[in-house]
Parts: structure tokens; C-alpha cells; sequence
């Protein structure tokens, strides 16, 4: 006859543990030393936030700071061998709700970073090096970026705003690109599988090519065959939308 309240009190327990695995993150925090070069990062299973170190940072080093569903372990920690940083993670099966995971990174002045990215989000904060990016699965945000980008992922929007970067090519299998730029860029390249193409620059000539099998072309940009700046759009499936920065 006790069977109700057991199993109403077990019930009660569980639903308690799985919100509090939701409501907070058990934070970590590694300083890995000096470094210079360019950096290669590998992550997988884990999104990442990348920005330059600013003054009061450890602004020669490498610092990593990793955000963790509370009460889940992480079976490793960051490793940083010669040029490329390992941040492969895995929290491991449990009952107690989802884990999820996220890093952030600083890393030194002008250090031109790669990605390799699995099954996460990469997002890049004013970085001044060239920047390359690709993911498997998961979007791309690039802000303020001054460097060169090369940006590519086979599922996930690419997003990149207010940017200074001469050159910027974007390339997505599954996913929408949308590019901003703050001056003016010397070469856009943006191909997609499928996914429309938004990309606005500031008032300039530019050579505008632009091919899509299935989707409208708008575009607003002042176009000459003479011009050194080029804006090169391909998609199989998707609207292309060029417009000029306010």
C-alpha cells in the first residue's frame, strides 16, 4: 500500500536532479603557457568561443575556460601539443538529462587560428589574423574579424558581421550565409548546397558574378568588368541577395 509514495518520492528525486543538471554549469580554467604561431584547434562535441586576449589578460598565452552541464564529468582536459590544441570531450552517458559543453579561448595578438570542428558551434570575436573554420556540423559566427577568413561547414549558418577582412570565402553544404562587412573587401566568395546568400558592403565597385539553379538574385551593388574587387555568389538552391552597407 506504500508503493505510491515511494514511487512518487523516487519521481520527485529525479525530476529535481534532472532540473538541477539544467540550471548551471561547473566551470574550469587552464592557462597554458606562452605561445606563438599559428594556432590549429580540434573540438568535437563542443561549442567555442575564440577572442584575442585584451590588456589585463595573459596576453602571450593560451587561456582555455570550459563550461560544463552541472554534475557531469568530463573525462579530459585540454591539450595543447606544439601548434594544435586537442579539445575533444565527452561527458559520457548518464540519466540525468543532455551535457552539454562549451569552451572559451583567448589566445594571443595577430594569431592566425584554424578550426576543425565536429558537431559544435565555432564563434570568433575580433580576431586579426587570417581565420580559417570548418565544421561538420554546426554554425559559424565571425564579428569584428580583421584577418582574412575562410570559413566552411557541411551543415550551420555562416554568420560574419561588421567585419574589415580583404578576403572572405564562405562555403556551406546545408545553411544559410550572411556576410556584413564594415570596409571594403577585395574578394567575397560564397558558395552554398542549399541556403540563401545575404551580403552587404560598403558603396564601391566591384566584378558581381552570380549563378543559382533555383532561387531570385537582388542585387544592389554598382558593377564593372574593370574593377579589382570581386563578388563571386554560387548557389544550387537558395536566394541571393546583394545589397550595399549602410
Amino acid at each position: 500500500m506504500r508503493v505510491a509514495p515511494i514511487a512518487a518520492a523516487i519521481g520527485f528525486a529525479l525530476t529535481a536532479a534532472l532540473g538541477g543538471c539544467a540550471t548551471g554549469t561547473d566551470d574550469s580554467i587552464w592557462n597554458l603557457g606562452a605561445f606563438s604561431g599559428e594556432l590549429t584547434i580540434e573540438v568535437a562535441g563542443a561549442d567555442l568561443d575564440i577572442r584575442e586576449a585584451e590588456p589585463g589578460d595573459a596576453d602571450d598565452a593560451i587561456t582555455v575556460t570550459r563550461h560544463v552541464t552541472a554534475g557531469r564529468e568530463v573525462e579530459a582536459g585540454p591539450v595543447l601539443d606544439d601548434q594544435r590544441l586537442d579539445l575533444t570531450a565527452d561527458c559520457g552517458f548518464s540519466f540525468f538529462g543532455d551535457c552539454t559543453i562549451r569552451y572559451e579561448i583567448t589566445v594571443p595578438p595577430a594569431t592566425p587560428v584554424t578550426v576543425e570542428g565536429e558537431n559544435g558551434s565555432v564563434t570568433a570575436i575580433a580576431l586579426g589574423a587570417a581565420t580559417t573554420v570548418s565544421t561538420d556540423n554546426g554554425a559559424i559566427t565571425i564579428e569584428e574579424a580583421a584577418g582574412p577568413l575562410d570559413l566552411r561547414t557541411d551543415n550551420g549558418a555562416i554568420a560574419v558581421t561588421d567585419v574589415s577582412s580583404k578576403s572572405v570565402e564562405a562555403v556551406s553544404s546545408n545553411g544559410t550565409v550572411d556576410l556584413s562587412f564594415g570596409t571594403v573587401p577585395d574578394l567575397v566568395r560564397v558558395t552554398t548546397e542549399n541556403g540563401a546568400v545575404t551580403v552587404a558592403v560598403p558603396p564601391a565597385d566591384y566584378q558581381v558574378t552570380t549563378t543559382t539553379d533555383n532561387g531570385a538574385i537582388d542585387n544592389d551593388l554598382a558593377g564593372t568588368d574593370t574593377s579589382p574587387r570581386r563578388v563571386d555568389i554560387t548557389t544550387e538552391n537558395g536566394a541571393i541577395s546583394l545589397l550595399t552597407a549602410d
